[in-house]
């Protein structure tokens, strides 16, 4: 594959992560491929824009929610990738 290809290929899953994109770590991996060609882009910090805030917002879900519900209406615990 030609850097040009690779190019466009990370734009365009740099796209549908600033588009789509609710996982701070895909948002992190678009954001380090794109500023592999284009260090210093806008794009590279929007993307880790992001992901900080879905972290944030995340955090705060999460800390309003086991303040606020009983832990038999809370959300079942998701577990990270790699761990069962």
């Amino acid at each position: 594959m030609h850097d040009a290809d690779r190019f466009c290929d990370c734009l365009h899953g740099a796209e549908d992560q600033l588009h789509w994109g609710t996982d701070p770590r895909a948002l992190d991996q678009a954001a380090e491929a794109l500023a592999r060609f284009e260090p210093g882009h806008v794009l590279v910090e929007q993307l880790a824009q992001r992901a900080a805030v879905l972290r944030a917002t995340r955090r705060e879900l999460l800390r309003l929610s086991t303040r606020h519900c009983p832990i038999s209406a809370q959300p079942p615990a998701r577990f990270s990738v790699g761990r069962m």
